[in-house]
């Protein structure tokens, strides 16, 4: 898949909504889809649409699904989300994988819950509310996770640059998103939620290991994998933990192991202004805390930018104010860390 070739996903310049009924997920990707100021087509089967669209929301019980890719594709739709609300067995997802790949469209899905891109006010799919804009890319496999996330930066005004929740993976793969975002500019930073690469991912994960080298040399990338641990108890359900581990510490990814990780990171990137480099300065009014906040540091991986800055517990703004300015003038750091544990000699109000 080219990057061309995603436009379709992203980028679609016109949209319709495949459905037979108004069910519940209909009635959602019918609200989204209506906020991004396209004319929506309507049918009930691909060939009830009077052109071709870029994309195409399909809400389907998944047996039938094979069929409506088939025949999308014959009609000329170039992309297609497949919505579900459970993961259909793998004898449908490759039944779709070969619909798609012999008709000439790219899908998302199945089970997916759709991609939005906030910035133009779209989005493609059965999310319960519409993300806001924002400049973090999220990208999950899982539908629920990915909802739970949303809900999470809704509800603390956190927005995003993309959205795309892959569901089972038939056609569409993390390497081919992952390479996308990279020429992205509204992406500043990517979240990767994910349970396994190599038995879903169609792309697989020469694919996905490549893709995230050449993201993450230009943007942070942070996952979170679900089932790692469950993979010492079943092996068979997926790659072994500790050799997923060392694949994307490699390709320079930034692994979080629970959900209050990641919504740390995801505040923290929300936020932040992307730095050039990995050397930290660690200032602190107290010896203790400056210490730990190296030892963590060193651990996963990172640089000090020289020995901890200790300015005692009686520091207040103006010292941090000094040692700032001393951090910046020396020119060996590329971010600083402010450290303050409140005291009797100084409250943190004032550091602040």
């Amino acid at each position: 898949m080219t990057v061309r070739e995603l436009e379709a996903v992203f980028r679609p310049r016109s949209v319709a909504l495949v459905a037979e009924d108004d069910a519940p997920l209909a009635r959602a990707a019918a609200r989204n889809l209506a906020t991004a100021g396209l004319a929506v087509a309507r049918a009930a089967a691909p060939d009830g649409l009077g052109s071709a669209p870029d994309l195409a929301v399909l809400c389907a019980p998944a047996a039938r699904l094979p069929d409506l890719v088939a025949e999308a594709g014959r009609r000329g739709v170039r992309a297609a989300v497949l919505t579900g609300d459970h993961a259909p067995d793998a004898a449908v997802r490759d039944a779709v994988r070969r619909a798609a790949r012999d008709n000439g469209i790219r899908v998302l899905g199945p089970a997916s819950l759709g991609v939005a891109v906030p910035g133009r006010r779209f989005a493609a799919g059965s999310f319960h509310r519409a993300p806001q804009a924002g400049r973090v890319a999220l990208v999950a496999q899982s539908g629920t996770l990915a909802g739970a996330v949303l809900d999470w930066a809704l509800r603390r005004d956190v927005g995003f640059s993309h959205v795309a929740a892959l569901g089972e993976m038939a056609d569409v793969g993390f390497g081919e998103v992952l390479n996308y975002l990279a020429l992205e500019r509204e992406c500043q930073s990517v979240l990767l939620v994910l349970d396994e690469v190599t038995t879903k991912d169609a792309g697989g994960a020469r694919r996905f290991l490549s893709a995230a080298r050449a993201v993450s040399r230009v943007k942070p990338v942070i996952v979170l994998r679900t089932g790692g641990q469950l993979n010492k108890t079943i092996p068979e359900d997926g790659t072994p933990d500790a050799v997923f581990d060392a694949a994307i510490r490699r390709a320079g990814l930034l692994r979080v192991h629970a959900l209050d990780e990641l919504f740390d990171a995801l505040a923290a990137l929300a936020v932040g202004v992307p730095v050039k480099g990995d050397r930290l300065a660690i200032v602190a009014n107290g010896r203790g805390i400056a210490r730990l906040a190296a030892d963590a540091l060193l651990a996963g991986g990172g640089r000090l930018a020289g020995p901890p800055r200790d300015l005692g517990e009686g520091a207040d703004g103006a010292a941090y104010a000094d040692a700032l300015r001393d951090v910046q003038a020396e020119r060996a750091a590329d971010a600083v860390l402010l450290l303050h544990a409140p005291t009797a000699l100084a409250p943190a109000g004032d550091a602040a």
